[in-house]
C-alpha cells in the first residue's frame, strides 16, 4: 500500500497525463490485476506515433519512474516497532507481483502464436 503522501503524487500524475493521451481501450480481465487505477493507457496509430514516444510518452515514462523509484527508496527505509523490516516484506511482494505480471505476459503474448510457429514450442 501506499503512504497518502505518494498516493497523491501519483493521481496527480494522473491527472496531468490522462487528459493528454486518449483512453487505450479495456484492459482484459485477466491483466486487469496488473494495473494501478492511475495508470497512462493509450494506443498510438498513425505516423506521429513513433515522435509522440520519444516526446510525450517519454515524459510520462520518466515521471512514473522517478516517484516507482522514490517509493522504493522509502520502502527500503520502513522499519516497524517490533523490530520486522516492513521495506523487505513491501520488496518481497513487488518483487511476486512483477514476476507473476512477467509470467502472464509470456502466457498471454499476441504474437506468442507466431512466434512458436516460427521458432518452436521453446523459444
Amino acid at each position: 500500500n501506499l503512504s497518502a503522501f505518494h498516493q497523491k503524487k501519483l493521481q496527480k500524475l494522473h491527472d496531468k497525463y490522462s487528459t493528454i493521451f486518449e483512453w487505450g481501450g479495456d484492459i482484459p480481465p485477466k491483466a486487469q490485476r496488473f494495473f494501478s487505477s492511475y495508470a497512462i493507457w493509450t494506443r498510438l496509430t498513425g505516423d506521429d506515433a513513433v515522435p509522440i514516444i520519444q516526446s510525450d510518452i517519454w515524459d510520462v515514462f520518466c515521471d512514473y519512474l522517478d516517484l516507482y523509484i522514490d517509493i522504493l527508496k522509502c520502502t527500503e527505509a520502513l522499519k516497524s516497532g517490533d523490530g520486522v523490516d516492513e521495506g523487505e516484506k513491501v520488496l518481497k511482494e513487488l518483487h511476486v507481483g512483477h514476476k507473476n505480471y512477467l509470467d502472464y505476459r509470456k502466457e498471454n503474448d499476441p504474437a506468442r502464436p507466431m512466434l512458436q510457429s516460427l521458432y518452436g514450442k521453446e523459444w
